[in-house]
């Protein structure tokens, strides 16, 4: 009789760990039109879009300047700044950070351990100004996410999944690699690669895994409310000596984030990301993880995308390869009409 409750007490917790919230997508899945192609570019790597009022902010690579603006009446580029170096306004590798409490534009540059805001006006054009000093707590961050008494990321290249930085009183949280797989043979910190989005006001961060179908719910206390995937499906075991191999064995995965008041959005592949041939689709919770609809993009979205809540639309950089007499890459800025 002993030996039969310490069973039925093992089986319990195993099955109380291993049990995820299933959400059926199927039931809301809608496909969104392109509301309009805004501009395309000739010679340059736009990957991350940002929008305010009428200026659409691009992050671009591979040259001088990393930023421009583009006015979304005219679709005219009003300026190009960023210069790449060390000086005290320049940048090298900058990324939108994600907040849903300040006014301001907010940029990351962990190469140069800054953060700034982006100013426009018609005499100066674009400036780079510091924002707040860069926490030495936090430093290296990616996926950084700014509320006002909070900073939520994941330290590049440490031993924890992501952290919760309080600004107030200088601590900090750490919530080690969530679900629990044993025998992985790669970089935890790579496996384990999350998307983030962070709501202060309503006490919550969500977490969707680069390589896993799921993302988390967590309170800003570090607690798990619930974790939630999208197939019933067995997790990836990261266990061969092959990465490569176990990354192609992880058909899908939560590659970026976005976050508003209200609710946040995933963007979820699904395929082979080895070629490159995905299935993209969007999909929006609230911030108790509830799943609210999905919309499936025919296009190939590159980098950071943006939801305008107010005017129904998303902003996106479309890639295309052109095959005509010669194969050529189109990166296009586009909108969508969502419902």
């Amino acid at each position: 009789m002993f030996f039969l409750l310490v069973l039925i007490f093992v089986v319990a917790c195993k099955n109380k760990d291993s049990q995820f919230v299933i959400a059926d997508l199927s039931h809301s899945i809608s496909t969104p039109k392109v509301a309009e192609i805004l501009y395309s570019f000739d010679d340059a790597y736009p990957v991350s879009v940002a929008v305010k009022d009428s200026l659409i902010y691009i992050i671009k690579i591979k040259t001088d300047t990393c930023m421009s603006v583009l006015n979304k009446n005219t679709r005219k580029i009003l300026c190009n700044f960023g210069l790449v170096g060390l000086g005290p306004n320049d940048v090298i590798r900058p990324d939108f950070i994600s907040t849903v409490d300040s006014s301001y534009v907010l940029i990351e540059d962990v190469s140069v351990k800054k953060f700034m805001t982006i100013e426009y006006n018609t005499d100066t054009a674009c400036i780079l100004k510091k924002y707040i000093d860069y926490p030495s707590k936090i430093f290296p961050s990616g996926e950084t996410n700014i509320s006002k008494n909070f900073i939520v990321g994941r330290q590049i290249g440490k031993g924890k999944m992501l952290y919760i930085y309080n600004r107030l009183i200088d601590s900090m949280i750490e919530i080690d690699y969530y679900p629990i797989i044993k025998g992985i043979k790669h970089d935890r910190n790579y496996v384990f690669a999350p998307t983030l989005v962070l709501n202060e006001n309503k006490n919550r961060i969500i977490v969707g895994m680069y390589l896993f179908d799921m993302f988390h719910v967590f309170d800003l206390y570090g607690k798990r409310l619930k974790t939630v995937t999208f197939s019933n499906y067995e997790l990836p075991k990261f266990d061969s000596k092959d990465l490569m191999a176990d990354i192609q064995k992880s058909s899908a995965g939560i590659i970026r984030s976005f976050a508003t008041k209200n609710y946040c959005y995933l963007l979820r592949i699904v395929g082979d990301r080895i070629t490159n041939n995905l299935q993209n689709m969007i999909v929006k919770l609230d911030w108790d993880g509830n799943l609210i609809e999905v919309y499936e993009i025919k296009d190939k979205i590159e980098g950071q995308f943006y939801v305008d809540e107010q005017n129904k639309k998303m902003y996106v950089i479309r890639h295309r390869i052109v095959q005509e007499s010669t194969v050529s890459e189109i990166f296009e800025l586009i909108s969508y009409q969502l419902n």
